[in-house]
This record gives C-alpha cells, structure tokens and sequence, in this order.
C-alpha cells in the first residue's frame, strides 16, 4: 500500500490528497478529467480489475489481476463521471 502511495499516487501531483486510511485501504480525492484513462497503462501492474464487467465503458483491461496479492481493487467505479473522484483502494492483505 505504500508503494502505491508514495510512487503512483506522485502521477497527480498535489491534485491527489489521502482522505482516509485504515488497515487496508485508502480513499483517495483525485482531481483528473477521467481516472479510468490515467489508469489504462498501469492496470496489469497496480490493479485487481476482476469486479469490472467485461464491457465496462472505460475500455480498460478488465479481469485482470484477480486476488492478486499486492494489487490495488477500486470501489467507487459508480463515481467514473465525475470530474472529482473519490477512490477506494484496498490492497490485498499477504496473510
């Protein structure tokens, strides 16, 4: 979680502010035109898109990552229109 945090959370700049933290997540504010295409590259590096339905409007790769440890699932995929989102991550836990 911290090197999502301290490393790519840094592509914002200060438009990316931590809102909130507990033991496996952090929320994020982001300010960005659309957070799917800031993504789109990273996917099979940072992200659990398994949740993500085949079709998903964002074309991005979807099914990916699945319960793979280290990658980061995003919870606030209903949030894609606005221009700010609040971000849900959560890594998985290594247990």
């Amino acid at each position: 979680m911290y090197d999502f945090h301290y490393n790519y959370k840094s592509k914002y700049g200060d438009k990316a502010k931590l809102l909130y933290t507990d033991t496996d997540s952090f929320i994020y504010e982001t300010g960005t035109d659309d957070f799917y295409v800031d993504i789109a590259g990273d996917v099979e590096t940072w992200f659990d898109t398994s949740k993500f339905a085949a079709d998903h409007p964002s074309g991005i790769p979807t099914g990916v990552n699945k319960k793979v440890i280290g990658m980061v699932q995003h919870y606030t995929k209903h949030l894609q229109h606005y221009r700010k989102h609040v971000q849900h991550y959560t890594k998985h836990a290594k247990h």
